[in-house]
């Protein structure tokens, strides 16, 4: 009774070390690869026009502009279509 008893201690003993090991293996994999993940952050503010403020002269002290901005991650472009890229953002912009 006593051996069948440290069989199975030895047999759940090595059940989970084989289990770490193929967590850590995943993980590990998992960290090390090149994962294409799209960058999907936008922000929009969108603020009203108030108009512009007028002096008594008719000088125009201030004025409310609608004003678009556009951020491109580079690393994110293929170094082979920066080119292109570059091009086609000029056309649009």
């Amino acid at each position: 009774m006593n051996k069948n008893i440290h069989g199975k201690l030895l047999a759940s003993f090595w059940f989970i070390v084989g289990a770490m090991f193929i967590f850590l293996f995943s993980t590990i994999k998992t960290i090390n690869s090149d994962r294409n993940l799209p960058n999907k952050t936008t922000t929009k503010h969108d603020r009203a026009l108030r108009g512009s403020i007028i002096s008594a002269d008719g000088y125009t002290v201030s004025y409310s502009k609608k004003i678009y901005k556009a951020e491109i991650r580079g690393a994110s472009i293929a170094p082979s279509k920066r080119n292109v890229f570059v091009k086609l953002f000029s056309i649009y912009s």
